[in-house]
């Protein structure tokens, strides 16, 4: 993750994004998740099945992962740009910014 406009990503925090044909799951902070994956047919994503794990990791961080989990389950547009992974809300206003390594 390298931008989630508005939140600040904690210091040493390195958000994980793997996505799989129906799925994506990742590490937030200190907890993983996953998320099932549907496209509808206006091409927008939905998400009827989600889970995460329940650790705490602190106050800054874990009000990051659930800014964090917002973010994902807002998302109805994923692009590829280059070497960047974009994810927008119905709007297009970006929501999530992910490098890939």
């Amino acid at each position: 993750l390298t931008e989630m406009p508005g939140t600040v990503i904690p210091s040493g925090a390195t958000p994980t994004l793997l996505i799989g044909p129906s799925s994506f799951s990742g590490k937030a902070v200190c907890n993983t998740y996953h998320f099932q994956l549907e496209a509808r047919e206006d091409g927008s994503w939905w998400f009827p099945f989600q889970e995460h794990t329940v650790m705490y990791c602190g106050d800054e961080e874990s009000a990051f992962e659930k800014a964090y989990w917002s973010a994902l389950r807002r998302a109805r547009v994923i692009q590829r740009e280059g070497d960047t992974l974009v994810m927008k809300d119905g709007s297009g206003h970006v929501l999530l910014r992910f490098r890939r390594q």
